[in-house]
């Protein structure tokens, strides 16, 4: 008889993911490429039409597209605020609170997660409704050359390219793009290049680089805001080139005769040449090393510059913002009582500074600078820790604690300058704050089954006032507005993910948001300098989300799908 013998051999994965791309407890909704691939994909928006509790608006150009995570940019008209913004773990969200969706093509990306409700235990400053990553292609998944075209209505074309190669040393990401197109409304034409990059090296069996670049150029001409009579009376601005006989409707800008004082001529937003001419450019080196199989040590760098050039009204904003990221963290799997436990530990700091200055436009075409009407100078830093717990204490159960917090620091100067036949003024303007914030947050997470997954959060978040807010009074002038404290907010999230059978997922979850000094900006009213900032004493945001894919046909037809997403968002002051 002959003897049979059997070996036993137990392999473990080394998860290597950070807290910050998938972080415990947290609300997370997703978007697969399968979503929005096989489609014209213009902008984010096509990335996260299906994902519950994100909306969205059109911004100032092609792609600046204005997202809403629980109503997060619900009264912003450009970029994405009161949010973290990500791209494979590098930092898209600038010191001050800003990020914008111009360097976003759908065409680059695997997938985007969008964590949702409260979250500055893990993200720090800004993450007041949460973060978003954004996942780019791997090379081994591409392995050689992609190219396409996408194309419509308004002279719409975008072409794009995509080349990835990869094995277990190396993985290489390369995409470039461009996109250009008239607009539906008269002076919205456009033309944006985008081109992102990502590369990993495994330098060794435990140590790897990962280098990210990211740039965009984005040039979009603008057209004038409209009152309601003028958009019911002309909604697409035909026969308004000429402002001096120009059809009924057309919104014009009064601009300086001679760009410092006195006369006024209207121009429309084409002989005036108003518009959006931006480069963003984003740089990041991260560095991965793991002490043995449940310890990983992670160390990053991020350069991004925001350059701007805006000559969006009758006056033109110009100007560079630099920002400086740097962050270490450490991640390890381990046990107490005999359960698994991962704790997560990190510290980052990040710096920007900006010099910007605004001139009146002159009506010479071009968007052609005349005086310069101010200038502002300053900086703004943050320096934060964290650190989360996530311990699976029974065998269908596991609770997540955790503490973040960041001291901030903001100053700037803005310099007025006034015009006229015999006196020229000047006036400085100082403000300098300092802001601490904690944020702890606490969830329990009970899986029952394969099928079921209950789930329990309390997080908390905060966001300090950015240096803009501090120069203009409740009285809509110029002036010191330091008395506006951070924003903060407590959440309570209460959820359930139920797959019944392998053709149908289901996510609930509802929320309850109590707010404290949230920022909002108003006018002051007519004949005033602009907008101002003011804490709210309190408000609440609650609601529910829900999302449902269905697939009828999983045997015949395993690629259709049904999504559908639904928000409910209610917001008391």
């Amino acid at each position: 008889k002959k003897t049979v013998y059997t070996e036993q051999i137990i392999v473990t994965a080394l998860n290597r993911s950070s807290a910050l791309t998938r972080p415990a407890g947290q609300t997370t909704y997703s978007s697969d490429r399968r979503d929005f691939a096989n489609q014209i994909g213009q902008s984010v928006a096509d990335m996260v039409v299906t994902i519950p509790g994100v909306s969205f608006t059109q911004g100032n150009g092609p792609r600046d597209t204005v997202v809403s995570v629980r109503g997060s940019g619900d009264r912003q008209s450009y970029g994405l605020k009161n949010l973290q913004v990500l791209e494979d773990g590098f930092p898209m969200t600038q010191p001050d609170g800003t990020a914008r969706a111009d360097l976003i093509d759908p065409h680059a990306y695997q997938g985007v997660d969008v964590f949702e409700g409260p979250a500055s235990t893990l993200y720090g400053n800004y993450a007041i409704n949460g973060a978003i990553n954004f996942r780019t292609r791997k090379g081994a998944d591409i392995h050689g050359l992609e190219l396409g075209s996408d194309f419509g209505s308004f002279g719409m074309f975008n072409n794009y390219a995509t080349l990835g190669f990869g094995n277990r040393h190396y993985d290489l990401m390369i995409f470039g793009s461009d996109v250009r197109g008239n607009g539906f409304i008269a002076n919205s034409r456009y033309n944006t290049s985008t081109e992102n990059m990502r590369l990993r090296v495994n330098l060794t069996s435990s140590d790897r680089l990962i280098l990210k670049f990211v740039n965009n150029v984005t040039d979009a001409f603008l057209p004038a805001r409209v009152s309601l009579n003028q958009y019911r009376a002309n909604p697409y601005q035909q026969g308004c080139t000429n402002a001096s006989s120009a059809a009924a409707g057309c919104a014009s800008v009064n601009l300086l005769v001679n760009g410092r004082y006195g006369a006024k001529v209207a121009m429309s937003p084409e002989e005036a040449g108003l518009g959006r001419f931006d480069r963003r450019t984003v740089v990041g080196l991260r560095w991965e090393h793991d002490f043995n199989s449940h310890t990983i040590w992670r160390n990053q760098f991020t350069y991004d510059q925001r350059h701007i050039d805006q000559p969006t009204s009758p006056t033109a904003y110009v100007g560079p913002y630099n920002s400086y990221n740097v962050s270490s963290d450490i991640t390890n799997h381990g046990q107490l009582a005999g359960r698994a436990l991962e704790t997560f530990a990190g510290v980052n700091f990040d710096y920007l500074d900006f010099g910007s200055q605004t001139y009146n436009i002159m009506p010479l075409g071009g968007a052609t600078r005349g005086a310069m009407s101010s200038e502002s100078y300053g900086h703004q830093w943050n320096l934060g820790a964290r650190f989360q717990e996530d311990w699976h204490f029974a065998p269908d159960w596991h609770i997540v604690a955790g503490l973040g917090g960041t001291y901030s620091d903001i100053g700037a100067t803005e310099t007025l300058y006034g015009y006229s036949a015999t006196l020229n003024t000047q006036r400085a303007i100082t403000v300098n704050r300092f802001y601490f914030n904690l944020a702890p947050e606490g969830a329990l997470i009970y899986t029952p089954s394969k099928n079921w997954t209950l789930h329990t959060r309390v997080g908390t978040a905060y966001g300090t006032p950015s240096s803009s807010n501090l120069f203009i009074t409740p009285q809509g002038e110029y002036g010191n507005n330091t008395q506006l404290k951070s924003q903060t907010s407590v959440g309570i999230d209460l959820g359930a993910d139920w797959h019944p059978s392998s053709a149908i997922s289901i996510q609930a979850t509802g929320f309850y948001e109590f707010y404290k000094n949230e920022l909002v900006s108003q006018s002051a009213g007519v004949n005033t300098v602009g907008s101002y900032t003011f804490n709210a004493p309190a408000s609440e945001h609650r609601g529910i989300v829900l999302g449902i894919e269905w697939k009828p046909l999983p045997k015949m037809l395993p690629g259709g799908r049904v999504k559908l997403s639904y928000t409910y968002d209610n917001q008391v002051y």
